[in-house]
């Protein structure tokens, strides 16, 4: 036991380890009987592999209490699998064993699980008194309880199955969007996942930041299960887990269903529709990772104004002063960054690198803003006041 519950670890009839995976490890039932019996204890009980001959496990978990089944759902399926049911080691669970195939998708829902291979399962004996005590062959029975317990995630497939696939540019190679994914606004977060695996700290667990990956890949590569799939391997998250056809299509198709938008060379972003069902972490994640701007445009070429326009300005004095200078509007003031913390700029420094990029550029001042700066109503550099990138002060406000 650990922590107070059983952790079924399986063994060989000699007390060596067992394996649910390798054969060799197996023991015919007159063999573990006897090892069982004769063992003075030393083994707390039996168990099965299924080996994907035709014998499969459905797990029910929390539904009994005083000697009978306290959820009705639960009672439903058991009556419709109709085959021999055990007591769990727990006594609070029920396991059915039944011959049938199982789906391909879908094995765990919340306290419901079923498998059909490479799995070691204990046997109880521990009959069910309301079940037989034949195992049957039911298929028909066995697809109707797995499409009932995995109604929404099969429906959740479908959709993103039938949606029609939004593809990049076949020129637009697998290393080509990776790079704009780790250029874009939230490319640290995409580093950091794709290229590093670093998920603590970040997310409750690895699943959760799994997730959050195929998003972003689901933004980045349009609903394309394939392509997002053959990516998440290449990436640092990449584990055996991923291997599992239940939990890799799973997370593949709720972050497509969570992708609000889908990102497009040639046209920016295209909007697909936000379902009302959407989790608000795949929402977030897919949002973050776009390179977006406060007004709804895909990248920095499209936000560009005419060239040379004030916003055009206010672009170029962000790309190269943005770590040091920045505008805070609760202030009213430019702020100048001195290595160790912030402070308002009173040696015009915001005005003066303001007027060598515009020498840079062979350009005079616009006409207006020369014109507002001799009336001192606002600095040179109003109009950088307008970029979303200005108007955050960093975190950073002293040691």
């Amino acid at each position: 036991m650990r922590s107070g519950r059983w952790t079924k670890v399986p063994v060989q009839p000699d007390g060596s380890p067992a394996s649910s995976t390798d054969a060799a490890t197996w023991a015919p039932f007159g063999f573990v009987e006897t090892a069982f019996t004769s063992g003075g204890g030393f083994y707390d009980g039996v168990g099965t592999v299924l080996n994907g001959d035709g014998l499969i496990g459905f797990d029910f978990d929390h539904c009994v209490g005083g000697g009978r089944i306290v959820d009705p759902k639960i009672e439903n399926y058991v009556h419709q699998l109709d085959s021999y049911t055990e007591v769990s080691p727990s006594g609070t669970g029920l396991r059915v064993f039944l011959f049938a195939k199982l789906p391909p998708d879908g094995r765990k829902a919340g306290g419901i699980e079923c498998y059909e291979t490479g799995r070691y399962l204990t046997v109880t004996g521990c009959h069910y008194p309301h079940s037989p005590r034949t195992i049957y062959h039911h298929q028909d029975a066995v697809a109707a309880v797995h499409a009932s317990v995995f109604a929404e995630r099969i429906a959740m497939r479908e959709a993103a199955e039938n949606r029609p696939i939004v593809k990049t540019p076949v020129s637009l190679a697998d290393s080509e969007l990776l790079e704009r994914a780790r250029k874009a606004k939230n490319g640290a977060d995409f580093i950091a996942l794709y290229g590093r695996g670093g998920w603590k700290g970040r997310y409750p667990s690895q699943s959760e930041a799994d997730l959050a990956l195929c998003t972003s890949l689901a933004f980045w590569c349009g609903p394309d299960p394939n392509r997002i799939d053959r990516l998440f391997r290449s990436s640092a998250l990449m584990r055996e887990k991923w291997e599992r056809a239940d939990y890799r299509d799973r997370t593949i198709a709720k972050a497509i269903e969570g992708c609000g938008e889908v990102y497009s060379p040639e046209k920016a972003l295209v909007n697909r529709g936000t379902p009302a069902s959407n989790s608000r972490k795949a929402d977030e994640v897919a949002q973050e990772e776009s390179p977006r701007s406060d007004n709804g445009n895909d990248s920095e070429e499209a936000l560009r104004p005419p060239q040379f326009s004030d916003d055009a300005l206010a672009l170029h004095f962000a790309k190269e002063h943005a770590a040091r200078l920045r505008y805070v509007a609760v202030l009213n003031d430019w702020l100048e960054y001195d290595g160790a913390c912030w402070h308002p700029d009173r040696t015009m420094r915001t005005s003066i690198e303001y007027a060598q990029i515009i020498g840079r550029l062979q350009l005079s001042p616009p006409k207006s803003l020369r014109q507002r700066s001799q009336r001192g109503s606002v600095p040179p550099s109003q109009a950088i006041k307008r970029l979303p990138l200005s108007i955050t002060l960093p975190a950073r406000t002293g040691e």
